[in-house]
């Protein structure tokens, strides 16, 4: 598992796949999903989702991108799907996730 961990850190931000971690592993994907899920408590789906909404998070609060380009920066080419999945993750939009970080760090 920590290979597969340390190759979707290394790529998460581009257009991987399960399929392409179970290749770079060699591996059959169900036996990859069984494993993963075993001892991670999620599947590659999920933890690779969960990262790059972990880094859109960062990108939102550190940085002034456009939500396009933050969404761009975590493999997702479309905004309103990259918007939907965020809610669904976040239960707030990217916006509102932005808005809210500002204001915390502007309240002394």
């Amino acid at each position: 598992m920590e290979e597969a961990l340390n190759f979707i850190e290394g790529a998460f931000c581009g257009p991987i796949t399960v399929q392409d971690i179970a290749d770079h592993l060699c591996l059959n994907r169900s036996y990859l999903h069984r494993q993963f899920k075993a001892a991670m408590g999620v599947s590659v789906q999920d933890y690779l989702l969960d990262r790059r909404i972990r880094q859109a998070c960062i990108l939102l609060k550190s940085t002034d991108l456009p939500i396009q380009v933050a969404a761009r920066s975590v493999s997702y080419q479309a905004a309103l799907y990259f918007s939907k999945i965020f809610h669904q993750k976040k239960e707030v939009t990217p916006s509102q996730c932005r808005m809210r970080h500002q204001r915390r760090s502007q309240t002394p």
